[in-house]
């Protein structure tokens, strides 16, 4: 007998190789999480503009959740050259494809960064903008999410930080960022992500993308795997819960050996019969007003869960 999960996540495989186009995968804008309420005219999130403006950072996700270890397939082919072709000449990059709309930022400069070590190694340019990250801090040594020239943008997001605390722990360089890893376990142990993070309006984006930084190396999973273990067990998802959550808290409790009970046939009977799974926002745009998300989104993010769980 065929593993459910296993086929449901070679059929979002499939799915998202079809959806694949030049600009990679784009997130759809909204001004609610269930992207129902389509923005359609960019203006309202971008003065001046007819059209909304393309972004890097779904394609980042996607690439890292389902096709990373596939080195063979086109999509990851074409996947990690839309990376190359749009990291900046200093080494970072930014969210959207067009430079100035939003200041330079730790997530995408992060991910971005780590993709490219899992992919061709460390370079100079990675570590130079790991020492920019480093170095963009609040007054207590916290990461925070804009790097410098950052104006009045003094921001702090935690799951920006687990992000960042990802690329260091990759590169061996945590114990340069100890203020941010000191604040990510305070966050943790206080559940203070229950409410979201500035940029990530959901608690599982939290606990997944913390999940995925105590992959990194052996003192991360050393020092963040029982916590996180720990803050899975003190609250369980909720039976209510939608497609994206259910794979963000699927994917988080396979990579710490936490609780995954009836979360994989959960997920399975959410997917769509072309293989997708619904629409949803990953992320927002600050406190104002906008959401962020895909299919494509949910559907990496379940892919990659299934992956870690099926036979």
């Amino acid at each position: 007998m065929s593993d459910p999960s296993n086929a449901a996540a070679s059929a979002g495989t499939a799915w998202l190789s079809g959806e694949l186009g030049d600009d990679g995968f784009q997130s759809q804008v909204a001004a609610t999480v269930d992207l129902v309420e389509v923005i359609s005219d960019p203006s309202e999130l971008f003065p001046g503009r007819s059209t909304m403006p393309l972004e890097l950072f779904s394609s980042m996700l996607v690439l890292d959740l389902v096709f990373l270890d596939r080195p063979d397939d086109p999509a990851r082919v074409a996947l990690a050259e839309l990376l190359v072709a749009r990291r900046r000449p200093a080494g970072h990059f930014d969210f959207f494809f067009e430079e100035g709309l939003l200041p330079t930022d730790v997530d995408c400069s992060a991910i971005g960064s780590a993709l490219l070590v899992a992919m061709f190694g460390e370079d100079d340019a990675v570590h130079s903008t790991a020492d920019r990250i480093g170095a963009c801090v609040d007054g207590a040594g916290v990461i925070e999410v804009y790097l410098p020239p950052q104006g009045e943008r003094r921001r702090l997001d935690a799951t920006v930080c687990a992000n960042a605390a990802h690329l260091f722990f990759l590169l061996g360089r945590e114990v340069e960022i100890e203020p941010t890893l000191g604040h990510l376990t305070h966050v943790i142990e206080s559940d203070g992500y229950l409410d979201g993070t500035r940029y990530y309006q959901s608690p599982e984006a939290f606990l997944f993308f913390c999940a995925r930084m105590a992959t990194a190396s052996g003192a991360a999973a050393d020092r963040f795997v029982d916590p996180l273990r720990r803050a899975l067990d003190r609250h369980p998802l909720a039976d209510s819960a939608g497609a994206s959550d259910v794979a963000m808290r699927l994917g988080a409790a396979a990579r710490v050996g936490g609780h995954i009970g009836s979360l994989p046939s959960r997920l399975v009977d959410l997917q769509a019969a072309d293989g997708s799974w619904a629409p949803h926002a990953v992320y927002r745009f600050g406190r104002r007003h906008g959401f962020f998300g895909s299919s494509a989104l949910v559907t990496a993010f379940a892919v990659d869960a299934l992956r870690r769980v099926s036979g």
